[in-house]
C-alpha cells in the first residue's frame, strides 16, 4: 500500500468533495417540469400509449435525478474510502492501546465510527433525495419525520456492520494466513445461510406497521389467484400511506414462511382484479423460488469471496497481526465495493430475465395480455418510472427490465 504516498495527499478528499457536490448537481437540473419543458417533451414512435407528455416529463426528470445522484453517491462513497487508505488513518488506530479490553473498545469504535462517517458521505444525496419525492409528490413526510425515519432505520444496520466486520478482526489471529477465506465463509453463513434455516417469524420491519389483511373483494380476489396457484400464502397489509404515495405488493419471509404483503396505497389506487394480476406475477416468484434462491445466493457468494481475496492481495498476501485491523477492514471494505460494481452488471441480466419469465406467467394464471400490460402502464406512471431507458443504465444500474421491455416480451409471447 506505499504506492498511495506517491499521491498528492490533497487530491483524493478533493475529487471526493467534488463528488459531494454532484450528489446535489442533479436534483437541481432535474426538477418538476414545467409548462415549457412539457410542451417540448414529444411523444415517441414506440410509445404504447397511456401516458401524455406531461407524465413523460416528469417520469424523466424523477428518474434521472436519482440515477445520476446515485452515481455521484457511489463515486464519493469509492472516493472517500480510498481517501482513508492514502491518508493512513488506520495507523492511528492501530498501536492506540495496549490493554486487550481498551484495543477491542477502540476497534468498535472505528467501526462505529466509519459506518457513520460512510452515513455523513450520502447525506446530501438522502436528503436531496427526500426533497424531490416530495416535490414530486411521492412522500408525504415532513423533513422532521423523515429524519426521525432515518435515525430508527440505522440501529439495525449499524449493527450488522460492526458484527460483519468484527468477524474479520477476529479471523486475522485464528486462520493466520487464510483470514480472507475463514472470514468469508464465516460472514456467508451468518449473513446468508443462517436467516434461512433459523427464522421462524416474519421479519416485520420495526418502522412499518405489517397487520393481516381483512376481508373484502380485494382479498377475496387475492385468495383465489393464490388458491389457482396451488398456494396458502398469508395477506398482509403495510401502512405506508403516511410516509409514501407510490405503491407495491410482493412476496416476503423466508423459504417456507412466504407471505403476500400489499400496501395501503396500493389497495386504493388498483382495483381487485388489478391487484389480481400483480400478484399473479410474484407468484411466479414463489413458483421458482429455489431457482431463485440458489442462483441468488452463488452471486452473493461470488461476490463476498471476491472481495475478501482482492483484500488479501491488496495487504500483502501474508498473515497479518491483529494490529492490522483497521487498515485491513478499510481495504475490505473498498474491495467488497468495487468487485459489487464488477459483479453487478450479471446480477442485473440474471433479475432482469426472471421479471420478464414472471411477466409471462401472470398472463398464463389471469388469462388477460391486455389488461396486464395496461396494468403495467398505470403502475409505471403511479410510480413515475421512466417507460424505457438507454442501454448503459439497463446493463449497469437495473435490475428491472423497462416497461416497454415489459410490453414486447408479452407481445412476442402472444404473436
Amino acid at each position: 500500500m506505499n504506492g498511495w504516498r506517491k499521491w498528492p495527499a490533497w487530491l483524493l478528499p478533493c475529487l471526493a468533495l467534488t463528488c459531494l457536490a454532484a450528489q446535489v448537481a442533479p436534483f437541481v437540473v432535474y426538477h418538476v417540469p414545467g409548462p415549457s419543458a412539457i410542451a417540448a417533451t414529444s411523444i415517441p414512435a414506440w410509445h404504447p400509449g397511456g401516458y401524455d407528455a406531461a407524465d413523460l416529463a416528469r417520469a424523466h426528470a424523477f428518474s434521472r435525478a436519482l440515477l445520476f445522484g446515485g452515481m455521484a453517491r457511489s463515486a464519493t462513497w469509492i472516493l472517500a474510502m480510498l481517501s482513508l487508505v492514502a491518508c493512513g488513518v488506520a495507523a492511528g488506530f492501530a498501536d492506540s492501546s495496549k490493554g486487550r479490553g481498551q484495543a477491542w473498545l477502540v476497534r468498535v469504535l472505528l467501526l462505529v465510527g466509519l459506518f457513520l462517517f460512510l452515513q455523513l458521505v450520502e447525506l446530501p444525496y438522502l436528503v436531496c433525495r427526500f426533497f424531490h419525492f416530495q416535490a414530486f409528490g411521492l412522500t408525504a413526510l415532513t423533513l422532521a419525520g423523515w429524519t426521525k425515519l432515518m435515525l430508527v432505520g440505522s440501529i439495525v444496520p449499524l449493527a450488522l456492520f460492526v458484527l460483519k466486520y468484527l468477524l474479520v478482526v477476529c479471523s486475522l489471529p485464528l486462520f493466520k494466513r487464510f483470514w480472507w477465506i475463514g472470514a468469508c465463509l464465516c460472514i456467508f453463513v451468518l449473513f446468508e445461510v443462517v436467516p434461512e434455516v433459523a427464522s421462524r417469524r416474519y421479519p416485520l420491519d420495526p418502522v412499518e406497521s405489517l397487520t393481516p389483511m381483512g376481508p373484502g373483494p380485494h382479498a377475496d380476489s387475492m385468495k383465489a389467484v393464490i388458491d389457482r396457484a396451488g398456494l396458502d400464502l398469508p395477506l398482509m397489509v403495510v401502512d405506508l400511506g403516511e410516509r409514501v404515495n407510490t405503491a407495491n405488493i410482493y412476496i416476503a419471509g423466508r423459504h417456507g414462511r412466504e407471505y403476500v404483503v400489499v400496501t395501503d396505497t396500493f389497495l386504493r389506487q388498483f382495483t381487485p382484479e388489478e391487484v389480481t394480476l400483480a400478484l399473479g406475477h410474484e407468484l411466479a416468484h414463489v413458483r421458482n423460488r429455489f431457482t431463485l434462491l440458489a442462483i441468488h445466493k452463488t452471486l452473493s457468494f461470488l461476490t463476498l469471496a471476491s472481495g475478501f481475496f482482492l483484500a488479501f492481495m491488496l495487504t500483502g498476501r501474508s498473515a497479518l497481526r491483529i494490529s492490522a485491523a483497521p487498515r485491513v477492514v478499510l481495504v475490505l471494505m473498498l474491495s467488497l465495493a468495487l468487485t459489487s460494481l464488477v459483479m453487478q452488471p450479471l446480477a442485473n441480466s440474471f433479475y432482469r430475465e426472471q421479471e420478464l419469465q414472471s411477466d409471462i406467467r401472470a398472463v398464463e394464471l389471469a388469462g388477460d395480455p391486455a389488461a396486464y400490460g395496461r396494468l403495467l402502464l398505470k403502475m409505471a406512471k403511479l410510480n413515475l418510472e421512466p417507460l424505457d431507458m438507454p442501454w448503459w443504465e439497463k446493463i449497469f444500474f437495473s435490475s428491472y427490465p423497462s416497461t416497454t421491455d415489459r410490453l414486447a416480451a408479452l407481445k412476442r409471447r402472444a404473436g
